[in-house]
């Protein structure tokens, strides 16, 4: 690094848009309190001069860690448990952890970004391939936390649930209880995740001898509201469908809303499958049946990688977790007509 006293503060901050106190406390202190995107500012400014560190250099600390996460909604249903799993043993181990949400165009280096990190954990997104490129670029570890197929490239970890074989099992308790009518509700188009469920959720339709129609599958985008748009569009075929299966529990939340709206009666007139089993699946009425993520287990497993990797070893390119299905009172028989 650069001898501070060679540094211009104020002309580092000017560059990056950020006060000189925000520059100090990134190059000499330890960025406890600093966001991603700043830390991403202020390092694309620190490599346009051409004084960036080539390694994180955090005062009193491990190391530095980025979580970066698709959006806000993300930390509180998906990301937050992933997140809190992982940051708790991070910090014990004296890692600084900063989060960065990735909604739209930075404006700063993506490569900059990564190289003012040790460590990049990325909630998965259909902007992931890019970061993926830029830790590539940075030459820094990374983890992806439900990834599916992506890849990983040289320096990654992928850590997903199986979403193929849960879908199926989701499918298979709704077709043991004699339905042959089911719809779907996709998560966000190109989502890795998205295309293993639908994937499975078609494949299960043909074992059962049953020809997937175009109509019985309405587009989400893992929000609630969508789910309740999807619902609505769904509900009104011509001739009813027995049962929905959702592809996360929050539209699941949107589509119990529509059914009641359209008198269905939950768990009789129609089944609701989820997947995620958040925290709102067991309180809402009827409770959610629903496939179950080990979240925390996704970020514990995510620190586990950092852990090899910090005393020289490489963890596993991919590792899949298991689900659990939970049948609750939103799942029941065909209803007989």
């Amino acid at each position: 690094m650069t001898h501070s006293e060679r540094l211009d503060l104020s002309h580092i901050a000017q560059v990056a848009g950020v006060n000189p106190q925000e520059v100090w406390q990134m190059v000499f202190g330890n960025r406890q309190g600093l966001s991603g995107e700043a830390i991403g500012r202020i390092q694309t400014a620190l490599d346009r001069l051409q004084q960036g560190p080539v390694e994180p250099q955090i005062k009193g600390k491990t190391g530095a860690i980025l979580i970066v996460m698709p959006n806000t909604n993300s930390f509180g249903t998906f990301g937050g448990p992933v997140m809190q799993a992982f940051s708790a043993p991070a910090q014990q181990h004296g890692y600084v952890v900063s989060s960065y949400v990735f909604d739209s165009e930075p404006n700063f280096s993506l490569v900059s970004l990564c190289r003012a990190f040790n460590y990049v954990l990325m909630i998965t997104t259909r902007e992931t391939s890019r970061l993926v490129e830029a830790c590539e670029s940075a030459g820094r570890p990374y983890i992806l936390a439900e990834a599916d197929d992506m890849n990983t490239g040289q320096n990654g970890v992928a850590i997903s649930l199986d979403n193929r074989l849960a879908a199926r099992t989701a499918m298979d308790h709704l077709l043991k209880l004699g339905h042959r009518r089911i719809g779907f509700i996709t998560g966000q188009p190109g989502h890795p995740a998205t295309e293993a469920r639908l994937e499975s959720y078609l494949a299960g339709l043909r074992s059962a001898g049953i020809e997937p129609d175009p109509a019985w599958i309405a587009t989400g985008d893992w929000e609630e509201e969508s789910g309740y748009q999807a619902a609505r569009k769904l509900l009104a075929l011509p001739q009813p469908l027995t049962a929905i299966f959702s592809s996360n529990d929050t539209m699941a939340l949107g589509l119990l809303r529509a059914a009641g709206e359209a008198n269905r009666r939950i768990g009789k007139d129609l089944s609701v499958m989820g997947f995620d089993d958040i925290e709102a699946a067991s309180r809402v009425t009827p409770p959610l049946t629903t496939m179950r993520q080990h979240l925390g287990e996704m970020g514990t497993t995510a620190f586990e990688c950092v852990r090899l990797w910090s005393i020289g070893q490489r963890p596993r390119s991919r590792i899949l977790l298991p689900a659990e299905l939970v049948i609750r009172q939103s799942t029941g028989p065909v209803p007989r007509r």
